[in-house]
């Protein structure tokens, strides 16, 4: 239900040559944040063309030039140890064994620079040393299997609600996983941050950016944009979601507000009929897509919906944001469900090593 994708070597060329967040939307939709405040950027283009109105950071976190560094593998190796199941864990192991071979968290936790820079008071759970030390323990050379023991230990920490022992959802857990990691880079003084720059840590900037919901008027044609911050995309599942490009069709497709649900438009002062559109603003270097499987049925327990959905190994993520332009993604890593409900089954993931070999994660089972 989980696809990881990296972006494409080319793209991160592209990138190199300005500001990355203002190209740039995988993984945790952040509700009620509304990221940014800063003026509105005229886009590139027309001299009288529209205006890129998202928001921008005042200051970040982690400088934005030095996330290119990171992409990318420097050396090829062999693939790391499965992790055993401690009791219904398979849901961890599946979304750890994705998260140790995305080359940019793996690298930076590799460096030791969050080590050296880490605010955390000790004795309290940080997210990236607990992945740092996690990571030395799956590394190649060592054993053949292990348990997730500097994960499993702060289940609790990571989210309050989860449980040792009891079966989990693999995206919520990397939801939670992901927003810990993230607050690892923010600093430990209680002073308020600006609006929007908590978003500029390593983390977020690296599977963090933005979504634009918009309305438009259809007499006076005014736009009203809004932009969202988030970590992931969410895809509705349908008949016609047989392929990942028709899941984006759907996601992005215009909707027109009419009858009880005209839009009220505050330049017309009246409703009118209008259009409304979800597009990808800035595309991230690691995408993270979820398919929503898992339904709500008879008596609240939840369905499955089994369709098959075609995923290619490279996508073009382009057609479905606002600029229109290339955004190229290679596959990295994919995290499965086999069952028919979210309170049972098993899941396990496929993941691309260092030396360019996919290999399937099971438990402690690596082929």
């Amino acid at each position: 239900p989980v696809v990881m994708g990296e972006v494409d070597a080319a793209l991160r060329e592209a990138q190199e040559s300005g500001p990355l967040l203002d190209r740039r939307v995988e993984f945790i939709s952040l509700k009620g944040q509304r990221a940014f405040e800063m003026r509105p950027v005229k886009a590139t283009g027309k001299k009288d063309g529209p205006v890129d109105d998202c928001p921008r950071p005042i200051r970040y976190l982690y400088p934005p030039a030095k996330l290119s560094s990171w992409m990318g593998w420097p050396r090829a190796e062999t693939v790391g140890a499965g992790l055993r199941n401690a009791g219904n864990t398979c849901y961890l192991n599946a979304v750890m064994q994705a998260l140790t071979y995305c080359a940019p968290l793996h690298r930076y936790c590799e460096s030791a620079e969050h080590k050296r820079s880490c605010t955390t008071v000790a004795g309290t759970f940080c997210g990236l040393c607990a992945l740092v030390d996690h990571l030395k323990e799956v590394k190649p050379g060592g054993a053949r299997s292990v348990v997730p023991k500097a994960i499993l230990k702060h289940l609790r920490s990571i989210d309050k609600k989860l449980r040792q022992g009891r079966q989990e959802d693999a995206h919520e857990f990397l939801r939670h996983f992901v927003k810990r990691l993230t607050e690892s880079g923010l600093p430990r003084s209680k002073d308020k941050l600006p609006r929007g720059v908590e978003n500029t840590t390593f983390v977020s900037q690296v599977f963090g950016g933005h979504l634009r919901s918009s309305v438009s008027c259809t007499e006076c044609k005014k736009d009203s944009n809004v932009y969202d911050w988030c970590m992931d995309v969410s895809l509705d599942l349908s008949g016609r979601s047989t392929s990942l490009h028709k899941c984006f069709e759907s996601f992005t497709q215009k909707e027109t507000l009419q009858g009880r649900n005209k839009y009220h438009c505050s330049s017309c002062n009246k409703k009118v009929v209008a259009h409304k559109q979800m597009l990808v603003h800035s595309p991230s270097p690691i995408l993270t897509i979820h398919l929503k499987r898992f339904s709500a049925g008879f008596g609240m327990r939840s369905q499955k919906i089994q369709s098959s959905v075609d995923f290619p190994t490279s996508f073009d993520l382009g057609p479905f944001t606002t600029s229109k332009k290339k955004a190229a993604y290679r596959l990295f890593a994919v995290v499965e469900h086999g069952g028919s409900t979210m309170q049972g089954g098993h899941y396990w993931s496929f993941a691309r090593g260092s030396n360019g070999t996919w290999y399937k994660f099971d438990d402690e089972r690596v082929t």
